[in-house]
Parts: structure tokens; C-alpha cells; sequence
């Protein structure tokens, strides 16, 4: 079941408290939303922060076909959606002024998508309530929606896909204000006081709900050892659910059995007159697990054995982030979703080691102090001797041949004549992602430009400014800011190699077949046959016996450098990197 919004009634909404949202004002948070829209072209809000005076804070909204998150200090795009499709959507972003990374999943197929989208500060006011199918007649939301839910964090991306298989996973994941749709009234399930004050129209439609999603709040638990007995015949299963070999089942005329890998792709039945047993998912039990005994059904969702999720804050010495890949193994194994953050967090180190810790794109916010005009240069004279009228100048400069008297604090360049604002950066700089000047973000277009990859040059008329209050954050007045990216992204081939790697980890974590075993004494891949020592002497030299990675390998490090060497000026440009601790 789930609660249909139908914008013809022009009315139908849902007012819910700020409970526990209250000071949730747009950053660090996580939105969660499973949804199905009946139209995505007009503006239509999704779930919407207000104030008292009806102010909106934050919300998520569909316009376009497109997904928006949007706080008062600004919105950006997401991802684009169609009609009667269900989606658990799900948007991130820390506190401030912060990257917006958008997670979709197509339910249907259980296909994931993680992508980073704008950079946005946090709104402002405090939060008194929250609305779904905000606004008027055409702006009203038409469609259903299963389950909404909000964390006052950042979840990862492992972490957002281990939420798919229901509610259970999201209460585990501790959220802080949930509603499940189908509900009459509709209230927050963590208790924490998000409850329905106003509910007007709307229905809840029997039958229209998300593909495999558990609406209960706690999986079934089983503590010990269980077991089945029927007459004569016991069934039962203790420790670890691994068969090597053969097994099999047999009742009378009926025989069940099952050879090599105990690998389930979609579903396995047992049916015994009324007695049903049904196991959707890969062995492990990560999904949907229902046993039917006559009028007797328990079902739910389960992980067994070791898995765990990839924590908000986990150091690794590899990359800024995790490479992105091309797939072999789409969709990942069911049970292989709560790992993969390891897997592809291990896989990226093992590549960027590999290159020569070459790939990565790292972003940093920059604090730069500014250099005044008399203190740089061999020309350099007592600031005391120039001090004129209480300001610096002018001050002779030899440029070209030609000498020049120039004020200090505006300084022109050797092929300009005109005042020419700019700050060094560390460099080379591959792209600024945002400039704040007293709290304000700049218009890259006109506001500022970066020269030669590493000059930040101010535009229309402004100068930077000549101070910067290193004791307070970047959304303050009297400060400012350089947020830009550094490094050279991962090429294609990287993202085959990475795809390659990525699964062979998570083959070798469940147990499957691996395409280099580690217990191997002969090896032969494409016609090549190698020994043990020789495969030893192979990955000694970078190589893995992985076509893609490989090939990445030579192509990129030939040498097999452990870095790529580093040039260190001393003399550089004066800035400050905020917030660099692990």
C-alpha cells in the first residue's frame, strides 16, 4: 500500500510537525524518498522544510522530469526520473557550503546511481514544519509515495543502497524522523514527534507499492539453532550457510538437489503439500527471506554473517574518493551490497598505488592571505620609507625597460595596464568549484576567472580583499575562500581496470570462483601458462594477470614508479588549507 496524491483535487496534502528536525537546516543531512510519480513536469514538492512564516528552509522537488534539492540559499539539479516507475531517491549534504550528491535506485531492477551535483550553503531559519504536496493547483504533487525519512548525517553510498530492502534497514541506519505513508495517521515511527497535524485528501491505494520493499520497522530474529521436523525427515541448519560440493534433499519421489556453489539467482521454492519455503536473493539471505507454513508466514529482511557498511568516517590512504567503474559484474550480487563500499574502496587503492598514486581528484577549500605589492620583489624597500598619506606608494618597478611608479595594494601586470586583482593559488589548479567572499558565494562568470591554472583574477571592478580571519568559517564576514579541485581524473581504461578489480575482490569475499586464485601452483590465461613463482614475480612487478588492470598498469606506469616525483617551491603562493585533519 501506499498514499496517492492526486493534483485534480488541487488540495491534497499532508502537514507533518518538526519533531526532531527542528534545527535541520539543510546541511549535514541525508533525505530518503521512495516514490512514484503520475507526472514530473511541473514543480511538485516532494518533502518541504518551513518556518513558522512559511519560508522554505530545504526541500526536494521534481520540475522538468529532473530532481532538485534546494535550500534558501540556492538549489541544484539531480536526477532525471519518467512516470510509473518506483525510485528510492535519496539526497546528501554535509553542513555548510558542501557538495550535493544525488543516489537514485530504479527499484524494478535494483540499479544504483551515485553522482555529485552542485555546491550549496545551508538555509536558514529554524525548522516548524514540514510538507509533502506543498503549494497550489498545478504545483501540487501527483503521484504516490511509499516511505520519506531524514538523518541529521551523511550517509555514504554503501550505507544509502544497504537501506533498500525496507524500513527495518533505515531504523538500523539511525534515522531521526520516518513515515511510513500507508499509515492513518501518518506519524513519525522513531517517535522523536514528527506527526501529522494536517492531512487533507489524499488515499491510500490497496495494492500500488514498491517492488520487494518491507514495510516493518524490525526483521525476525532467530537466535541459535533452527530447525524443521517433519515426521521422519529434520531439516536443520547451524553456523555458516556454505555447501562445497553436493547436497541434496530427498522425499520420496521428490528430489531436490543442488551441485557446486550454492548460488540462487531470483528465487528458490520448496513446496511440500502446504508447506512452502521460498529464499529470493544469492545464498546469503540479503533481500527477502519468506518461509510459509500454512497460515504460518514469517518474512523479512536479513544479512547473515560479517558484511558490514563502509563508514562516514573511514580513513584510506588511496584516493580523495573511490573510483568511479565500468561494470562486469551488473548488477553487483545481492549479498555483495553491504561490502562493496570496502571492495570498491580497496579496489581504488590498489589502482592508485599501482599507477603511481597518479589518478585522483581531490577537492580543498584554500584560505589565501594576501601578499601586499611592497613585499615581494627584489625592489623592496622599508614599508616605513613609503608610507605616504597612511598608505603604501608609490614604488619604482623596472618592467620591460621601463620604470614605473605603482601604488601598492593594485598592482598591474607586466602585459596589462589596467589594475589587476589576483591571488596565486597552489597549482596547477584543474577547476575552482566556488569562491566566497563575507559568507557570499561569487558568480564564476563574473565575478572571477583563473589564469595560467593557478591565478584567481577578480572581475568587475572588485578587488580581493585585503584581509582574511582565519578564525572564523567561510560563511562569515571578514572572510574569504578558494575551493578547488587538484589532480587528473581516472581515464577510461582506468574505469575497465577498476570494473575488472572491483569484482574479482567481491567474488573472492563470497567465495565464488576468482580469476587468479591465491592457492594456485599453475596458471593459464589466453594460452600463457605460469607458475606459482612466476605469478609471485607478476604482481611484485604491478601486475595482477587482469587483462584491464594490466593493461592500465603498463600504459600509465611503465616504470613501475611507487610516486610520481614532486617539485616543492618554497617560495610559493601563500595560502592556508582549512580543516586538514584525518
Amino acid at each position: 500500500m501506499s498514499r496517492h496524491f492526486e493534483r485534480s483535487f488541487t488540495t491534497d496534502l499532508l502537514q507533518l510537525a518538526a519533531g526532531g528536525l527542528t534545527g535541520v537546516d539543510g546541511g549535514p543531512i541525508t533525505v530518503v524518498i521512495v516514490f512514484n510519480a503520475d507526472d514530473v513536469g511541473n514543480d511538485q514538492a516532494l518533502l518541504r522544510a518551513r518556518t513558522s512564516g512559511a519560508a522554505v528552509i530545504w526541500d526536494v522537488l521534481i520540475s522538468g522530469g529532473q530532481l532538485f534539492y534546494e535550500t534558501s540559499a540556492g538549489f541544484t539539479g539531480c536526477s532525471t526520473i519518467s512516470t510509473g516507475t518506483w525510485y528510492m531517491w535519496a539526497v546528501t549534504k554535509a553542513g555548510g557550503s558542501a557538495t550535493v550528491r544525488d543516489h537514485l535506485c530504479v527499484m524494478s531492477t535494483n540499479t544504483w546511481t551515485h553522482t555529485d551535483r552542485g555546491t550549496m550553503s545551508d538555509g536558514t531559519g529554524t525548522v516548524d514544519n514540514l510538507r509533502i504536496s506543498d503549494g497550489s493547483g498545478s504545483n501540487r504533487y501527483d503521484g504516490y509515495v511509499a516511505a520519506e525519512g531524514v538523518w541529521s548525517s551523511v550517509l555514504n553510498d554503501a550505507a544509502i543502497e544497504a537501506l533498500r530492502p525496507g524500513l527495518s534497514a533505515w531504523v538500523s541506519a539511525g534515522v531521526i524522523a520516518l513515515w511510513r505513508l500507508n499509515d492513518t495517521p501518518v506519524d513519525d515511527l522513531t517517535g522523536n514527534g514528527a506527526n501529522q497535524t494536517l492531512l487533507d485528501g489524499t488515499t491510500v491505494d490497496l495494492g500500488v507499492e514498491p517492488p520487494n520493499f518491507d514495510y516493518n520497522l524490525a526483521p525476525p530474529v532467530v537466535e541459535g539453532t533452527a530447525t524443521v521436523d517433519l515426521g521422519a525427515l529434520t531439516i536443520g541448519a547451524v553456523g555458516k550457510t556454505i555447501v562445497k560440493g553436493s547436497a541434496g534433499v530427498s522425499l520420496g519421489g521428490l528430489g531436490v538437489g543442488a551441485t557446486g556453489t550454492p548460488r540462487v539467482n531470483g528465487a528458490a521454492t520448496v513446496n511440500l503439500g502446504a508447506i512452502s519455503t521460498t529464499a529470493v536473493g544469492k545464498r546469503t539471505a540479503v533481500g527477502v527471506a519468506t518461509v510459509n507454513l500454512g497460515a504460518l508466514t514469517i518474512s523479512g529482511s536479513s544479512i547473515t554473517g560479517g558484511p558490514v557498511i563502509l563508514p562516514d568516517d573511514f580513513y584510506s590512504p588511496g584516493p580523495c574518493r573511490p573510483y568511479d567503474w565500468v561494470g562486469f559484474c551488473v548488477p553487483i550480487p545481492t549479498e555483495a551490497a553491504a561490502i562493496s563500499g570496502y571492495a570498491v574502496q580497496a579496489a581504488s587503492e590498489i589502482l592508485y598505488f599501482a599507477s603511481g598514486q597518479r589518478f585522483d581528484t581531490c577537492q580543498v577549500t584554500l584560505r589565501p592571505c594576501r601578499k601586499e605589492c611592497y613585499g615581494d620583489g627584489w625592489n623592496r624597500l622599508s614599508a616605513g620609507w613609503w608610507d605616504v598619506g597612511g598608505g603604501w606608494g608609490p614604488w619604482p618597478a623596472l618592467i620591460n625597460g621601463l620604470w614605473y611608479n605603482i601604488t601598492c595594494g593594485s598592482c598591474g601586470t607586466d602585459c596589462s595596464c589596467s589594475i589587476v586583482s589576483e591571488t596565486l593559488l597552489p597549482g596547477p589548479v584543474r577547476e575552482i568549484a566556488q569562491v566566497t567572499v563575507d559568507g557570499v558565494v561569487l558568480d564564476p562568470v563574473t565575478d572571477y576567472r583563473l589564469d595560467d591554472y593557478r591565478k584567481l583574477v577578480r572581475l568587475g571592478g572588485d578587488q580581493w580583499p585585503l584581509c582574511n580571519n582565519l578564525n572564523l568559517g567561510i560563511t562569515a564576514e571578514g572572510t574569504w575562500s578558494v575551493t578547488a579541485i587538484y589532480g587528473e581524473p581516472m581515464p577510461t581504461l582506468g574505469k575497465f581496470a577498476m570494473g575488472q578489480l572491483l569484482c574479482q575482490i567481491i567474488a573472492d569475499v563470497l567465495g565464488d570462483d576468482c580469476a587468479l586464485p591465491d592457492n594456485v601452483t599453475n596458471v593459464t590465461r589466453q594460452g600463457l601458462s605460469f607458475t606459482l613463482d612466476e605469478v609471485s614475480e607478476l604482481i611484485k612487478s604491478g601486475f595482477t594477470g587482469l587483462k584491464y588492470v594490466d593493461q592500465f598498469v603498463q600504459r600509465y606506469n611503465p616504470n613501475n614508479l611507487a610516486a610520481r616525483p614532486r617539485l616543492y617551491d618554497v617560495d610559493g603562493p601563500n595560502s592556508r588549507v582549512t580543516g586538514t585533519s584525518f
